[in-house]
């Protein structure tokens, strides 16, 4: 990852703006440590900003870094295959699956608003995986205060929550396309 003197990232033949920066350097950071308790990192931006991709990019850094495959996947896969893990009274299948890879990323978790019980079961999962290690990065449209149950239980067990935004579309703008739109 190279700055220039357009204060533009050269990420692997993309272009992040200045005011995206942020939250690709706190994703990147977070995917390329192993702290002792698990972080977590909510990356919000209206559609398209690039959140899908800026995961996709984190996952292939930390793939290449440590040569673990994290888990990437969206809210409505985890909440199925916890509510299997409890048809089958065996949650340890369910943490076992998602501490495999010491990073667990999950996209468009906006499909979780409006269910209260189910941010409540996303708070508790958060909580036991951040125990275990597990970094968490979740991408959103919105932004966390939509998230009233999810962000008050988390606040509640004094969970520390990065909060990063992604303003432009301009995650996935190919250099040839910005130098001419200069």
């Amino acid at each position: 990852m190279q700055i220039n003197e357009r204060k533009t990232v050269d990420l692997n033949g993309f272009i992040v703006s200045k005011c995206n920066k942020k939250a690709v350097k706190q994703c990147f950071e977070l995917a390329l440590s192993f702290p002792e308790k698990g972080s977590l990192i909510f990356v919000s931006g209206p559609s398209p900003c690039g959140k899908t991709s800026l995961l996709r990019e984190v996952s292939e850094i930390y793939q290449n870094k440590y040569g673990f495959v994290p888990i990437v996947t969206s809210f409505r896969f985890v909440i199925d295959d916890f509510i299997k893990s409890m048809k089958s009274k065996n949650e340890n299948v369910f943490f076992q699956k998602y501490n495999s890879g010491k990073l667990l990323l999950i996209d468009d978790v906006q499909g979780i608003l409006g269910f209260s019980a189910t941010q409540e079961v996303f708070a508790d999962i958060f909580t036991k995986l951040l125990e275990q290690g597990i970094n968490i990065i979740l991408f959103s449209e919105y932004n966390l205060n939509k998230f009233n149950e999810l962000y008050s239980r988390l606040k509640n067990r004094h969970i520390d929550i990065k909060r990063v935004n992604m303003y432009k579309a301009d995650f996935m703008l190919r250099k040839n396309l910005l130098n001419y739109a200069l």
